[in-house]
């Protein structure tokens, strides 16, 4: 219901008021963020693109009207979505392939809005230009969606080795590109060199990881995460932030009303980090983590 209703799923695994008071706390906060956060009704979106180009398939949660209109029973801002585009025809006659999208939404005061987004990106003639432009969050956040939906269609390991393949084929490809390396040498392009990173770190999310240490509302839940999420919060669950909070500095502060509010660095996600003596805060989305080494 909520896929087609453009809403979303909230899970509150050994729910009990009195002896899970953590779940209580978390269930106020997403009512409170739920009924606060800005919306909008009766809203419609329709996504076109240049000559030669197609829309093959959409992913997240909506209503497919037609080819290029989706119906959204609301729009807010905790809502993601993604589309694969397929070449159909030759671009050897344009510069630029442009996209666009037009949202049609009521406001919550009940007037009648339109939002559009339009995007030009250079069309080029050599695959390392390609390589070159490739934003490595968007394609990692792509493929959790289709292997989301290749897991239901499929099996669990067909999804994995797809998320797998899609590494090994892309730096292959990318390596076929240059001249005069060693076949042993393994290269990857400045805008990939975190792709293994990422897929390695999502296949271990709960939507992919084997064995029966998951439950399978957990992993249900997870898949409707990667379905739906926006870039930046399923970045943040793929991975965490981590940030060193034992020595807070007022370089890089931020004022909030009439507070200084630190900022402190992000930390490389890695156990050669953690100090001893420090404290620090992952940050992963849906849940924070405070780590004292010294207690390990």
């Amino acid at each position: 219901m909520s896929k087609y209703s453009a809403g979303c799923i909230y899970y509150y695994p050994s729910f009990h008021q009195s002896h899970n008071p953590a779940q209580a706390d978390k269930l106020k906060r997403d009512l409170d963020h739920y009924l606060t956060r800005k919306i909008g009704f009766e809203a419609v979106m329709r996504i076109r693109c240049t000559k030669g180009l197609s829309i093959h398939t959409f992913h997240g949660n909506f209503f497919v009207r037609s080819t290029d209109l989706l119906s959204l029973a609301n729009i807010n801002e905790d809502a993601g979505f993604a589309v694969q585009m397929s070449i159909e025809d030759s671009l050897a006659d344009t510069s630029l392939a442009c996209f666009q999208i037009a949202l049609l939404y009521t406001s919550s005061k009940g007037q009648r809005r339109i939002r559009v987004h339009t995007l030009c990106l250079p069309v080029v003639n050599s695959l390392p230009d390609v390589f070159a432009g490739a934003d490595v969050q968007a394609v990692t956040c792509l493929l959790a969606s289709m292997a989301a939906d290749r897991s239901i269609t499929s099996s669990l390991s067909d999804a994995r080795d797809a998320l797998v393949n899609a590494v090994v084929d892309s730096l292959a490809s990318y390596s076929s590109t240059l001249s005069n390396l060693q076949q042993s040498t393994l290269i990857a392009p400045n805008s990939l060199k975190l792709f293994p990173l990422y897929i390695q770190a999502l296949l271990k999310q709960k939507a992919f990881r084997t064995g029966t240490s998951t439950r399978l509302d957990d992993r249900v839940f997870a898949m409707c995460q990667m379905k739906y999420q926006p870039l930046v919060h399923l970045m943040r669950m793929i991975h965490p932030n981590l940030y060193r909070i034992d020595r807070l500095t007022d370089e890089g502060a931020i004022h909030v009303s009439d507070r200084v509010v630190p900022q402190p660095p992000l930390q490389p996600l890695s156990a050669e980090k953690l100090a001893r003596e420090g404290a620090f805060l992952m940050d992963s989305g849906s849940v924070s983590l405070c780590i004292f080494k010294s207690f390990f």
